[in-house]
């Protein structure tokens, strides 16, 4: 999970995230979530149960 939670909720754009990103690729992670697929703290409550 990339991003920061705002206090109503939504995941915001972190510090540097298209490079945490490009590395995680890299790195060959499954599966990266930030701010550009998940907009709410309920979408990933739901990604994680």
């Amino acid at each position: 999970f990339i991003g920061e939670v705002g206090l109503l909720g939504e995941v915001r754009k972190s510090y540097q995230e298209e490079k945490i990103i490009q590395e995680s690729k890299r790195l060959m992670f499954k599966n990266i979530y930030s701010s550009k697929n998940t907009h709410t703290i309920k979408q990933i409550r739901e990604i994680i149960v």
